[in-house]
């Protein structure tokens, strides 16, 4: 979506409840399995040719929830471990404590398990994604017998190359994204040129994944590769000429030439004529507007009957699950229908679909995504929380917390913290929802209770930088610049992706007189996502700038952060 739906702004420079509880599911100290040594990169890699074993390099992140369940349901168990110790040498790499090492063997997800055959200096294998003990072992075991996961998947599918059908294209598609994320990119586009051509005909109920996941791969398949750029360019302007119009709008996002698309949309949905080819590829110009902000535009001209538009993306969702493991699109789908919906004005359509959203998947991760997102796009409907507080159990410790999250987010800390403190009362206790506490109590002004809850996270997790980016804002408050700049400088060591971390240490940079530091620091966390950190960070830097002498770049600042809706605290103008 390309951040469409930001958060709106909050009353203080601390992490929202929904940012803290997200990391819900990391509840105890990182520290890597048994199966993995402490030896440095050079050490191992010493280590493995010496002994003619593979060596085995598990690019990780605290913050990674598969890499997490990795570790504890795959690497952890005892046949892998036997395994390892049999034929490897194995260390993790955390991407953020070792970013050289991260740049240099190009990791861009996590996790990814790069693996050296013995004593070589060339890379055999890689590959990304959650891998359960068996499928790892299977994978392990293959590279033991010296097969890369492409030859052994060549192999599965060869049966079925030639002879058309779903299997075929599911083999194909397998391959051609093992492929593109290998690099290979000749081979990666003879797949999806295969595909693009007979997908229509061999398995048409897969439209939707040809438009949406297949499009995304093309898309990262041209920007590498110039002479898949020329051949889909040329595949692009034949279905122009052929009236084609599906074809062209998918090809012109994968070529990163959307403009022609949003100019033919302008002129077509104020042309009765062209009126039912809109509602026709609605579904292929929905992202391309979102991305652009134009979000009233989905719900007023894209889709006829929006109901039967939900049940069209829930078919799709499920053919997409066949081909994605562990990926279900429908929730955030639909919540984003509802939300353009309520965009638009239109909420008694936006309720249809809501409706109909929970008839096809009533659960309570659907009924949170339905109100989060929304939120998120600033469609916040005070009968949401009614809604939301009828569907679901009262004492249920998860519903709490996400319902806790919301009213945090809406400005009512005392019905939050009431929602925390049941949700612990029920048995659920981490680092995380002791920071969400905490934060309730900040904005209460219950500044003791508040650190009192932030050293508690601490100590459940001394790897969640939440509790030190909420102290840092407790401290700043209370005019400890010194204590909430080393809060904050504790926040970015543990996490240097955190924003929240650097913005709080600049503005205790820029009370200590650190000008030059804090406009590097809130430099940086201008980089968020959070239009709380960012018009925030562009006040304070303008601040800085003024103190700077640089009155122009101030302005500018002032300008942004006016922009984005930040409004200081008072005396801090």
């Amino acid at each position: 979506m390309k951040g469409a739906f930001q958060r709106p702004r909050l009353t203080l420079s601390a992490p929202t409840a929904l940012a803290v509880l997200s990391a819900l599911s990391l509840q105890s100290a990182w520290a890597h399995p048994s199966a993995f040594s402490d030896l440095s990169m050079a050490a191992a890699k010493a280590k493995a040719k010496a002994e003619n074993k593979i060596l085995i390099i598990d690019f990780t992140a605290s913050w990674c929830g598969p890499c997490h369940k990795m570790d504890k349901e795959s690497w952890s168990q005892p046949s892998v471990e036997r395994w390892v110790k049999d034929n490897a040498v194995a260390v993790q790499v955390d991407v953020d404590l070792d970013k050289p090492t991260a740049q240099s063997f190009k990791i861009n997800a996590m996790p990814t398990v790069v693996v050296f055959h013995s004593g070589k200096e060339v890379e055999f294998d890689r590959d990304t994604g959650y891998k359960n003990a068996s499928e790892l072992l299977a994978w392990l075991n293959g590279i033991k017998q010296g097969k890369t996961s492409v030859s052994v998947l060549t192999d599965q599918i060869s049966s079925v190359i030639g002879k058309g059908g779903e299997a075929e294209v599911h083999g194909r598609y397998q391959l051609g994204s093992k492929l593109l994320f290998k690099q290979k990119y000749a081979e990666a586009m003879e797949q999806y040129l295969w595909l693009w051509k007979n997908m229509p005909k061999l398995t048409p109920q897969l439209g939707g994944i040809r438009a949406s996941l297949m499009a995304s791969d093309i898309e990262r398949l041209v920007k590498q590769y110039p002479p898949a750029k020329e051949q889909f360019s040329a595949i692009r302007d034949a279905a122009l000429k052929s009236k084609d119009r599906a074809d062209w709008i998918i090809l012109n996002q994968a070529l990163g030439e959307t403009s022609v698309t949003l100019k033919w949309f302008d002129q077509a949905k104020k042309s009765p004529t062209e009126k039912a080819e809109v509602y026709k590829y609605g579904y292929m110009l929905q992202d391309l507007l979102i991305s652009n902000e134009r979000l009233a535009d989905v719900g007023l001209y894209l889709y006829k009957d929006p109901v039967l538009h939900v049940r069209e993306i829930h078919k799709v969702a499920e053919e997409t699950k066949k081909l994605s493991k562990n990926y279900d699109p429908f929730p955030q789908e639909a919540a984003i229908l509802y939300t353009c919906y309520l965009a638009a004005h239109l909420d008694d359509k936006a309720d249809s679909i809501a409706r109909e959203t929970l008839t096809l998947e009533n659960t309570p991760a659907m009924r949170n995504r339905l109100v989060i997102t929304a939120f998120q796009a600033g469609q916040f409907r005070n009968s949401q929380l009614k809604w939301l507080d009828e569907l679901l159990p009262k004492n249920d410790p998860n519903f709490l917390i996400e319902r806790g999250a919301i009213y945090s987010q809406i400005d009512q800390p005392e019905r939050a913290l009431k929602d925390f403190e049941k949700a612990i009362a029920n048995g659920q206790k981490s680092s995380a929802i002791y920071t969400a506490r905490g934060n309730a109590h900040l904005q209460l002004h219950h500044d003791d209770l508040a650190m009192a809850d932030f050293n508690i996270a601490n100590t459940m997790d001394p790897r969640s930088a939440w509790p030190w980016v909420s102290k840092s804002a407790l401290l700043y408050r209370q005019k400890k610049y010194q204590e909430a700049y080393t809060a904050g400088n504790k926040a970015v060591e543990v996490d240097p992706r955190q924003f929240g971390g650097f913005c709080n240490r600049g503005k205790a940079a820029l009370k200590l007189g650190k000008y030059d530091e804090a406009v590097a620091d809130l430099t940086k966390s201008t980089e968020s996502n959070s239009r709380l950190y960012k018009g925030e960070s562009y006040f304070y830097r303008a601040v800085a700038y003024e103190k700077l002498g640089k009155s122009q770049l101030a302005k500018k600042d002032m300008s942004m952060a006016t922009a984005l809706k930040f409004k200081a605290p008072p005396g801090e103008v």
